[in-house]
């Protein structure tokens, strides 16, 4: 059992929007304050992520993101298009919000991101603690030849796919 836990804060322009649309995936809402701070914290089969709203905010240009690693992102994929379908709504591949499709990813995992109606941009990725070491040694040896800005630029895409 793991002794901590990393719970993400993230920005949102409303937070009756932003709940609406996790409650669409089957998120529930542990936690709601309206008032002068409004914040709001949502969980789902051990993912919790909590929201703050700032009105001001223009979700094109949020930078709020946070990567979800599973052993089984393509059972969460298909979860969310259940609960999607059951509430009678689709969920766009393009534009916020948006859930891509699930894609395979280079070092044999597969992914997808959702995007929030505040622009949020959740990544959800197959975990991969024991290939890490051995794929990024991959990735170093296929690019020795290669300068050091090429060389991190593939080190950044076989970690973070879907950025």
């Amino acid at each position: 059992m793991k002794a901590e836990t990393l719970i993400p804060v993230l920005p949102c322009f409303s937070l009756k929007t932003n709940l609406s649309f996790y409650m669409n995936l089957g998120f529930e809402i542990l936690y709601q304050r309206e008032g002068d701070s409004p914040y709001a914290s949502v969980a789902w089969k051990g993912i919790e992520i909590h929201f703050f709203e700032m009105r001001e905010m223009d979700p094109r240009t949020s930078y709020g993101a946070c990567h979800i690693s599973s052993t089984n992102v393509e059972g969460l994929y298909e979860s969310f298009l259940k609960f999607l379908k059951r509430n009678g709504n689709e969920m766009p591949q393009f534009g916020i919000p948006k859930m891509t499709s699930l894609q395979k990813s280079p070092w044999g995992g597969q992914g997808f991101e959702l995007v929030d109606p505040g622009g949020n941009r959740i990544h959800f990725v197959q975990r991969i603690e024991q290939r890490l070491g051995e794929d990024a040694a991959a990735v170093e040896r296929e690019t020795d030849s290669q300068k050091n800005g090429e060389r991190e630029a593939d080190l950044f895409k076989v970690i973070f796919p879907f950025w």
